[in-house]
């Protein structure tokens, strides 16, 4: 991939990265992490490093091991990382809570459990850099805007961020956004700035999203009519039985 030249140096900036499937979000990581070969031009990065995969990864142990991951335990820092993740609400629902054991011959986790445990164990880890690769992708609404406000927005309010996801409506709270396009940086900017674009990428996907929106709500409209349209049949059916009767 390609990039323009690129500096942020304010420490408390959050910056979305978008683009479509393939378009480069994760090489760009990689490339930060030095997974990916480097083969021109420079790049320089102050300061620690927190990755949060798209594909998170589960160590065997407890989900307090995983959260922790050999750094000593701040009891009030692992209880404010495991809320603000949205974990609260799991681990009362489960008999041993944080200390559950997980992985080989543990507890199975949902997608959206190890994408927050996942993330838990970056926050945890006090970066000064976060690259966080689409956390929210396997999480509900709800608690997709849960880990929205207070893990990133929030918890990570000092810090420098970058959030690659496909989540567009959460666009307008970030400072800055990179949009990729087949592995090259094409646009950079603010969401006024790009949004306002004339013939722009972002505001090509965003306009795209929006219908995708409108269609989805439109569909669950037309299942809730459906759904009434069998409860008042069902009765119908109980109520001509009940008069034979």
């Amino acid at each position: 991939y390609n990039t323009h030249e690129i500096a942020i140096y304010d420490g408390s900036k959050l910056i979305g990265v978008v683009g479509s499937i393939g378009s480069g979000k994760s090489s760009l990581f990689s490339g930060l992490i030095g997974e990916s070969v480097h083969i021109g031009g420079e790049y320089s990065i102050n300061g620690k490093i927190a990755y949060c995969a798209q594909i998170p990864w589960i160590l065997t142990g407890s989900i307090e091991k995983n959260i922790l991951l050999n750094l000593p335990l701040n009891q009030s820092k692992l209880d404010r990382v495991v809320a603000v993740s949205g974990l609260e609400s799991d681990l009362k629902m489960l008999a041993d809570g944080i200390k559950t054991e997980i992985g080989e011959n543990g507890v199975n986790l949902s997608g959206g459990q190890k994408a927050r445990v996942s993330l838990a164990r970056s926050l945890y880890a006090d970066a000064d850099i976060y690259l966080l690769d689409d956390p929210i992708a396997a999480l509900d609404a709800q608690v997709g805007r849960l880990v929205f406000s207070k893990a990133i927005k929030e918890y990570l309010g000092d810090k420098t961020v970058l959030l690659a996801t496909h989540q567009l409506h959460y666009l307008q709270e970030v400072d800055e956004i990179i949009v990729l396009e087949q592995g090259n940086m094409v646009e950079f900017g603010t969401f006024t700035e790009l949004n306002n674009k004339k013939d722009g990428i972002l505001s090509k996907m965003l306009e795209a999203y929006r219908f995708d929106e409108e269609v989805e709500k439109k569909d669950e409209k037309e299942k809730e009519k459906g759904k009434k349209k069998d409860e008042i049949e069902k009765g119908e059916e109980f109520i001509t039985e009940e008069e034979k009767n």
